[in-house]
């Protein structure tokens, strides 16, 4: 083969694989009706609040001790948002949705505040541009996290809950309750401590395994918790002294022993998200949703925890 056409032939594969790169990471275009009653938005980094003072899906209390004209749970749902990226990104060095390939469209991380039938929240895997009608303009691509109304951020956690799913959907597709749930409920425990986990621990007697759990979905957090580092991860005092607007600390507790297990959990199961997509002809990250949450998986991603569990 020449080396002209050799040059054409990489260019081609090059050009191919952008394009096919671009079409897996470009953002749908949604139409949200809901949007038209959230009529009031504030932002801060990433993060995009839109929330409503009046109407179906108006915040259950909207007092302003503070006088900023933003209700205080908007500003306490803000804080706890801000501290959760600042600790998974700053502190554990986990890397953030947005600076994730599988989201190079996305700009902003949306955080809707709706009357919700059921749950407390919920955390949306594809990047969207929404908007509230066929013929209204769309907004940037973002992520998009739904966050029950009659939250109180300050007794409650599931804002940083919901964002460390955003952070499991950028490291890997796979989308099994006991790896999903039961991570994101161990976070909970870097703020608030191991107290909220006892009923779980109860239900535990000796040693538990990745199949002991593969059923579960938040109680797999018992699998989770047991695996700690051999050195604790000190909360800085920067997010120790932060405190909601009636003077709550965001973080109660003190140290985290799961800090690096959590890294080398997402990090393998990302190769093994890779890996899996190659071998089975899937697209990156565009995956049928029923290969996404597949219990085939389940084997697999336990084989990969051996390798950098204790």
């Amino acid at each position: 083969m020449s080396g002209i056409l050799k040059a054409v032939c990489l260019s081609a594969a090059l050009l191919f694989g952008s394009l096919a790169h671009a079409q897996e990471t470009q953002c749908a275009r949604q139409v949200f009706k809901s949007m038209e009653q959230l009529s009031h938005t504030v932002e801060q980094g990433e993060f995009k609040l839109w929330y409503a003072t009046q109407g179906k899906h108006a915040l259950a209390d909207t007092q302003d001790l503070n006088g900023n004209g933003v209700p205080d749970r908007i500003d306490d749902l803000l804080l706890q948002l801000q501290a959760a990226r600042d600790f998974y990104s700053d502190v554990l060095h986990l890397t953030a949705p947005l600076r994730q390939p599988r989201y190079a469209q996305a700009h902003t991380i949306n955080v809707y505040v709706l009357a919700m039938r059921k749950g407390n929240g919920l955390a949306f895997h594809e990047p969207v541009q929404s908007r509230p009608s066929r013929k209204a303009d769309s907004e940037p691509c973002g992520l998009r996290i739904y966050v029950n109304n009659q939250l109180d951020p300050s007794r409650n956690l599931t804002p940083a809950h919901e964002l460390f799913h955003l952070y499991q959907y950028g490291y890997a597709m796979f989308k099994r309750p006991w790896y999903l749930e039961g991570m994101a409920r161990l976070m909970e425990t870097a703020f608030a401590g191991p107290e909220r986990l006892q009923r779980y621990q109860q239900a535990s007697s000796g040693p538990v395994s990745c199949q002991d759990v593969i059923g579960e979905s938040y109680s797999a957090v018992r699998f989770w918790w047991e695996q700690q580092d051999a050195q604790a991860i000190e909360i800085p005092a920067s997010l120790s002294r932060l405190r909601y607007t009636d003077g709550t600390p965001v973080f109660t507790n003190q140290r985290f022993k799961h800090g690096e297990m959590v890294k080398r959990v997402l990090e393998e199961l990302g190769d093994l998200s890779r890996n899996t997509a190659q071998s089975m002809d899937l697209p990156s990250y565009r995956w049928p949703v029923r290969e996404q949450g597949s219990k085939d998986f389940d084997a697999p991603m336990c084989q990969a925890l051996a390798k950098v569990l204790h």
